[in-house]
This record gives structure tokens, C-alpha cells and sequence, in this order.
């Protein structure tokens, strides 16, 4: 029969490296980038009213005199934590009356505006909704110019170009 196995012996010395293998296939082509395209997230929570509205302000650094004088810039809002994503200006239907929610924007800021159309203030978004979010999309004068047929005041539209797309996809994730 065998004995007791002996101790380990020491590594031995590396052995030649093989020659390189042939070049792989060359790999599909990546989605399209959005480097003219840039969107920023808030959480909505310091609204403000000021009759008729409910306000609330946001610093957007993207938002530039080169967007103003030839871009765009689109803002959505989202009353459920980012699961549904709604272009301004957006209407909310209730039963007897409804809140109208738009935007107005300048350098480096935007202002959203939420308007109960009935008697008194209604709700501001927060207490609605409860956490609420703001994204606001800057379009570079390139990307305006290179999508020369689109609407650029249908939200819905915009939101379908290959650049936006890439922006509210990554809402969703």
C-alpha cells in the first residue's frame, strides 16, 4: 500500500508565453451618445405659493447662454419616486377641478409652477403627490440643428429622440 504524502515540493519556473491569438471580431455598434444632451434630477420638496401658484425653484448648471440663445430644454416631473416621468406643461384631471403644471426657465435656473384651477391654493405637488421629482433636460444647439424637423414644443415628440431617450432611459435605472 502507500505511505504518508511527503511534503509540497518548491513552484517550478514559469514556462514560455504562447503566441497571440488572431484578432477577435469587431464588436457592434455602441448606442448613441448624448454628450449634447444633459439632464439633471431634483427632489421637489421647498415649494413656495405666490397666487395663482405654487412654485418652486432649481439651480440647473447645464442650462447655459448657449442653450438659451439656440438649444432647448425639456422638463418632465414624476409624482412617484421616478416610475413615471410626465412632460411640462402636464395637466392633472380630478373630479371637479385640476392642477395645470408648466415651467419658465433662464440662465442656470428653471422655475416649476403647479395651479389648482379652482377656489383657493389646492395642494402644492409634495403634499399631493408626496416625494416628488423634477428633471430638466438641456439641448445643445447641435442636437436642435441635427433634429431640424422636430417639433421642439411637442415634449412628447422630443422625448423620442435617440439623445433623450439615452437621458430618460437612465431616469429608469
Amino acid at each position: 500500500m502507500f505511505g504518508a504524502n511527503g511534503s509540497a515540493g518548491a513552484t517550478g519556473a514559469m514556462g514560455a508565453t504562447g503566441a497571440t491569438g488572431a484578432q477577435g471580431a469587431k464588436g457592434d455598434t455602441g448606442a448613441q451618445g448624448n454628450a449634447n444632451v444633459v439632464g439633471q434630477t431634483f427632489t421637489a420638496n421647498s415649494w413656495s405659493y405666490t397666487s395663482p401658484a405654487w412654485s418652486e425653484n432649481f439651480t440647473v448648471t447645464a442650462l447655459t447662454s448657449q442653450i438659451l440663445s439656440g438649444g432647448a430644454v425639456e422638463v418632465y416631473m414624476s409624482g412617484n419616486s421616478g416610475v413615471d416621468w410626465y412632460a411640462l406643461p402636464y395637466t392633472v384631471y380630478g373630479s371637479v377641478a385640476n392642477y395645470i403644471c408648466g415651467y419658465s426657465f433662464g440662465l442656470n435656473m428653471v422655475q416649476v409652477t403647479w395651479i389648482y384651477n379652482s377656489a383657493g391654493s389646492g395642494n402644492s405637488p409634495s403634499q399631493y403627490y408626496g416625494s416628488t421629482l423634477v428633471n430638466v433636460i438641456c439641448i445643445a444647439p447641435a442636437t436642435v440643428k441635427k433634429h431640424s424637423k422636430t417639433n421642439w414644443k411637442n415634449a412628447s415628440e422630443v422625448a423620442l429622440l435617440p439623445e433623450v431617450q439615452s437621458v430618460l432611459n437612465n431616469l429608469k435605472n
